[in-house]
């Protein structure tokens, strides 16, 4: 996998971190506790991480193509089961 699509997502995630209602809006569900819970950026920043290295490659990918805007996919496409 090209490094530059897991520096983009962690920049992508790492911004939204920042700005918790934008990171509710692109962070899966099963993190949005987490991210309310996290008492500085930098345990937002360490979700960020746990986040990118629980993904496949193909989910990397995918997730990646969306949030870019190269891909729009549909709606009922589950990005990170």
């Amino acid at each position: 996998m090209d490094i530059g699509i897991i520096s983009e997502l962690f920049r992508i995630y790492g911004d939204a971190a920042k700005d918790l209602k934008k990171g509710l809006t692109i962070f899966p569900f099963a993190y949005h506790k987490l991210l309310q819970e996290a008492d500085d950026y930098k345990a937002r920043i360490r979700l960020v991480t746990d986040l990118i290295a629980s993904m496949t490659e193909e989910q990397a990918v995918r997730i990646y193509l969306r949030l870019t805007g190269i891909s729009s996919g549909s709606a009922l496409d589950a990005l990170i089961r």
